[in-house]
């Protein structure tokens, strides 16, 4: 009874590490963009300020020759700036003043290799999930007799 109940843990706790690990896996590109490729491709951006500071953002918007960045009300990009100009965007959102002289650099999000590492990641864990779990102890060299 024991060992059933061990197995069907284990494997909850397989299923709900993969789903974890499938939920968030941003990697930006290592090439920087402009302000009108960020903005037109309405992608997730990592901004880059004059001291190197990291801000990501959901998108970048402009708005009467203005550039905000937007993010959720109670992220940490949002409690980070909130000496900016921030203004309600939508539901749960928040829209960031961006002084542009203060940019060093613009990242876009890489959509492909996200995709790929969020299933690969997984997928390898799960695998190796599976190798670990045979019996250390059984022989299963192929110069056995």
């Amino acid at each position: 009874m024991m060992k059933v109940i061990g197995m069907h843990i284990k494997s909850f706790c397989l299923v709900i590490s993969s789903i974890m690990l499938l939920q968030s896996c941003s990697i930006y590109r290592s090439q920087s963009s402009s302000i009108d490729e960020a903005v037109t491709s309405g992608d997730k951006v990592l901004v880059l300020n004059d001291n190197l500071e990291r801000f990501r953002f959901k998108r970048l918007v402009i708005e009467k020759d203005s550039l905000f960045g937007i993010t959720k009300k109670n992220s940490r990009e949002a409690k980070r700036l909130s000496q900016l100009v921030n203004t309600p965007y939508y539901d749960h959102f928040i829209k960031i003043h961006l002084p542009e002289k203060d940019i060093y650099e613009i990242r876009r999000k890489n959509k492909s290799l996200s995709t790929v590492l969020t299933i690969a990641i997984p997928v390898s864990a799960f695998a190796l999930a599976i190798i670990l779990a045979g019996d250390p102890f059984e022989d299963t060299s192929i110069w056995s007799d």
